[in-house]
């Protein structure tokens, strides 16, 4: 962390010397006519690198407007159970879908082969409704391959369709059954607990894991301090649902 304060100190001094150095030599410019000083010439703007972290994104937050950041995806099952942990560098959810429905698919082969060791009946370990917020859904993500799910349509509105959806009509367009899906009282119940589960594993990592910003920087790191913080709020759910030892 030093030598990036250290690096990030020097190119601020660098730029303030360039910065100098052009205003200086635009200001004694002549009119075109040759009558007296013209304007500086002013150059376009260059693009901007994060020095400190340069995988990071400048991503939309709502708190604190635009800030640098990773997309971390933490599905989590119906007991808090986080699934998987993943930091991305996409500036939205729409591309994580699969990606997310493959990790979900590959943990449950995993909690499937602990419970036929333990003996418990193969209903444990079926993967149910997987629920998304506005931010993930298109026509490619509801038609996907993989478990079941629902995907709010947010603001999106079909151009086929006539009036509100109902549990009794019918939709060719993946978009609308998605739509017609959230419309039924099973749907709505399910969609319901979204919140609470992902939102919720999110606050715990915040305010009972301490992990508000990364300490690490660059992909790989952050990906294992990520993995390294759900790991440990598994440890910690594992802790509360186990019977006390005397």
């Amino acid at each position: 962390m030093r030598r990036c304060r250290e690096r990030l100190a020097a190119a601020r001094k660098a730029a303030k010397a360039r910065a100098a150095a052009e205003a200086g030599a635009g200001q004694d410019q002549p009119r075109p006519d040759g009558t007296g000083k013209g304007k500086r010439n002013k150059k376009p703007p260059k693009p901007v690198r994060n020095i400190t972290d340069p995988d990071s994104r400048a991503m939309h937050c709502t708190r604190n407007g635009t800030v640098q950041a990773y997309n971390c995806q933490l599905p989590r099952a119906d007991d808090g159970l986080v699934l998987a942990a993943r930091a991305t560098q996409d500036t939205n959810d729409a591309a994580q879908v699969e990606p997310t429905l493959a990790d979900i698919t590959a943990a449950q082969q995993i909690i499937a082969a602990g419970h036929r060791a333990g003996g418990h009946a193969p209903a444990w370990s079926v993967i149910g409704t997987v629920a998304y917020d506005a931010g993930y859904f298109s026509q490619k993500n509801c038609e996907a391959e993989g478990p079941d799910r629902l995907i709010a349509p947010g603001s999106w509105t079909s151009a086929e369709s006539s009036g509100p959806h109902t549990p009794a009509c019918e939709h060719h367009d993946a978009r609308d059954q998605m739509a017609h899906n959230l419309s039924t009282r099973q749907g709505r119940d399910i969609y319901r607990r979204r919140a609470p589960l992902s939102e919720g594993g999110f606050s715990f990592l915040k305010d009972r894991i301490g992990l508000r910003r990364f300490s690490m920087r660059g992909l790989p790191l952050v990906q294992a301090e990520l993995t390294l913080a759900a790991t440990v709020s598994n440890l910690m759910l594992l802790h509360r649902r186990l019977p006390s030892l005397p």
